[in-house]
């Protein structure tokens, strides 16, 4: 047997383990999620599965010290950063502040709600303006 096969055939040994290993975290994250109304909860949002409402309770924990929506989404760090001074007013890019992981699961629960379900995707805002323009007259 010559060096490449017993490199494949480690390989594949270790997907084999890797697999077995996610498959029992899967099943673990399952039960936790089963076991909390707060994740059954949120799992009624379009595109949020056991993961990402698990990960959203574990993180966020008690929801009502957050006295208003824009407060969570702040501590979440999935509002606009802004640089304002006298009357003009920039906003950019997210400020990505808070749990990375959270924010990476709750911007791919978006997209994948926004590709299963046709009403989210209408075009919002800049989006709009673009889809709405008519195309120029040849």
């Amino acid at each position: 047997m010559d060096a490449d096969q017993k490199l494949g055939r480690n390989l594949l040994q270790l997907l084999d383990q890797l697999e077995a290993n996610i498959g029992e975290l899967d099943e673990a994250v399952s039960k936790a999620a089963r076991q909390d109304a707060r994740v059954w909860l949120l799992r009624t949002h379009p595109g949020l599965g056991p993961v990402t409402a698990l990960a959203f309770v574990l993180v966020v924990g008690d929801v009502t010290r957050f006295p208003r929506s824009k407060k969570l989404a702040s501590y979440l760090g999935v509002i606009p950063s802004e640089d304002s001074s006298g009357t003009r007013r920039r906003l950019g890019a997210i400020s990505k502040q808070g749990n990375t992981l959270l924010r990476t699961l709750l911007v791919e629960a978006g997209q994948s709600a926004a590709r299963c379900d046709p009403e989210l995707r209408v075009p919002t805002g800049a989006c709009a303006a673009k889809s709405s323009t008519p195309a120029p007259a040849k």
